[in-house]
């Protein structure tokens, strides 16, 4: 079965920069570049809906997103927009188009349906100095924003948009624009595969869904840099450390691994860190497998922040890390309990560099991860199970591996996915 790059699920509202910069020729690309994405997206009434504002002075809505549920319906409606002239208020149209989302004027908050933000520019936000708020309430309604600049546009003002470099896309020229979509429609497909969030409390239960499990052959994941970090502490007992080892195959199993492809790379911790093998080692599931077969546990105390700081050395080229080449770089932490020693700190020079962390924590109860999770900034806690120890420990490991790599796959942020054992 051949994986698909395709939007299921999801409020897609387009933000055009219809400024007086932009020729009547270039606003043709952007409606191209606009109208390949619906082509690859599975709209329809319960599945992908698209909206679309135009801004320069003034923002001005094109239509809704509950206005049209086909595509022939959908590409004549841009085909019919238009460009405005004037400056480029960038900012003020991110919180117009914010406020389309809302139930109101088409969109479906209340489903928990994924809400993607795609702004497209090719200048300085003439309002940039208003861009970090407006883009930070964007965010924190847990909308997505990719920001897609052509031309002369600003890296930082798209970072700013976007939150994030994953989640930006520049291109030279308007021609270039048009072929955009094929770059881009991975993260996408990634991005509406919904799934459910279990309600943990508030300050844990996250913003927005996860995916879903039955989807994750649709979304394909074509290069990544995977670093296990694997907690080998002394109050982990022998039963459970195996489970966590076939767990760490169950996630790799998902994955084509290569060279050219997704790599993995494995270290343990304790109260010292050990390397076990580096992202450039093993390019065979095979070889992984055996590799995992034969890690001994250190059994000692639990340092995760010490475990932190040794980990960034597996992100450099020496290591096997692509992140010069633009590979999303991932961090996957398993640990059992609560750190003896302060984490923020290093996570937030992981973070820093660009390395999305996934943090998995073995507990029978939500306790024990709340207290670890609140020291690591933007954390989130998820779920699609209630299980107990007496449960099937091998079903579970699926299941839960399951939810990590499709969260793997969004490379885009945080997540904390709760394994019980």
């Amino acid at each position: 079965k051949m994986p698909r790059s395709r939007m299921e699920v999801a409020d897609v509202m387009f933000v055009v920069d219809g400024s007086g910069s932009i020729q009547p020729e270039q606003f043709v690309s952007m409606q191209k570049f606009m109208m390949s994405l619906v082509n690859i997206s599975d709209v329809g009434k319960d599945k992908v809906h698209f909206g679309a504002v135009v801004y320069s002075n003034q923002p001005d809505e094109a239509f809704r997103l509950n206005q049209y549920f086909t595509k022939d319906g959908l590409k004549d409606a841009i085909w019919k927009m238009h460009k405005k002239g004037g400056g480029t208020y960038t900012a003020s149209a991110m919180t117009f188009a914010r406020d389309r989302f809302t139930q109101p004027y088409g969109g479906r908050m209340s489903n928990n349906v994924s809400r993607v933000m795609i702004v497209i520019t090719d200048g300085a936000a003439t309002d940039r100095i208003a861009l970090p708020i407006a883009s930070r309430d964007v965010h924190k309604q847990g909308i997505s924003v990719y920001a897609v600049g052509v031309g002369n546009a600003k890296t930082q003002d798209l970072e700013i948009m976007a939150g994030t470099k994953n989640k930006v896309f520049y291109v030279d020229s308007y021609k270039s624009l048009e072929a955009l979509h094929k770059n881009m429609s991975q993260l996408l497909c990634n991005e509406t595969q919904k799934g459910k969030w279990e309600d943990l409390g508030e300050g844990y239960t996250p913003e927005k869904p996860t995916w879903r499990v039955g989807s994750l052959g649709k979304c394909e994941v074509l290069r990544g840099d995977i670093v296990i970090l694997l907690d080998g502490s002394e109050s982990i007992s022998k039963g459970n450390f195996t489970i966590t080892l076939q767990f760490m195959k169950e996630v790799v199993n998902h994955f084509k691994i290569g060279e050219k492809e997704v790599r993995i790379g494995v270290a343990q911790f304790s109260t010292n860190v050990r390397k076990e093998f580096y992202l450039n080692e093993f390019y065979a599931k095979e070889d992984i497998f055996k590799r995992i077969d034969t890690i001994d546990q250190i059994e000692e105390g639990t340092r995760t922040g010490n475990a932190l700081t040794f980990v960034r050395s597996f992100f450099t080229a020496e290591a096997g890390s692509r992140k010069a080449q633009g590979v999303p770089q991932n961090l996957l932490i398993i640990t059992d309990g609560d750190s003896k020693d302060p984490v923020e700190e290093p996570a937030k020079a992981l973070r820093a560099e660009n390395i999305n962390i996934y943090f998995c924590q073995t507990k029978i109860t939500h306790n024990g991860m709340k207290t670890t999770a609140k020291q690591m900034p933007h954390s989130k806690v998820a779920s699609d199970h209630q299980a107990t120890s007496e449960g099937n420990a091998q079903s579970l490991v699926r299941r839960s591996s399951l939810l990590i790599i499709s969260s793997l796959k969004d490379a885009s942020g945080w997540a904390v996915v709760l394994l019980k054992l």
